[in-house]
């Protein structure tokens, strides 16, 4: 888990490094936009940890068949709650991020951004879940 979460991190830093060789105002979108990002990274990690440990205990007291069941039923839960945060993340753009200072040409550029990735939470969960 440590490994996965320090190669989050790297993520974040060659985006913040590619990202910053577009220009000023696209770095302070990102900037903007991590917060959001790490509180998807930080659901689908709470999902992944809870989804393992019930895994685990039912693989541990020989239920297998019940640990099949929970495997698909947690993806498919998983997925389901990815999509409810990205369509309150889409329709709450504007609200949340104005809250926090983004402004103008840095809102618009903002929107770009988390457009493209709240769609993308619910495919980065299936591999966490």
């Amino acid at each position: 888990m440590v490994i996965g979460l320090l190669a989050i991190f790297a993520v974040d830093l060659a985006d913040a490094f590619w990202v910053a060789r577009l220009g000023t105002l696209e770095l302070a979108a990102l900037g903007y936009c991590f917060p959001a990002v790490h509180v998807i990274f930080s659901i689908s990690l709470g999902l992944s940890t809870a989804a393992t440990a019930v895994m685990a205990h039912r693989i541990g007291a020989g239920n297998t068949d019940g640990a099949r069941n929970f495997a698909r039923d947690s993806l498919i839960l998983s997925v389901i709650l990815m999509a409810i945060v990205a369509v309150i993340g889409l329709l709450t753009i504007d609200l949340i991020f104005s809250a926090i200072g983004a402004t103008g040409t840095t809102l618009v550029q903002v929107k770009s951004f988390m457009t493209v990735f709240y769609p993308s939470a619910l495919v980065l969960v299936i591999p966490m879940v």
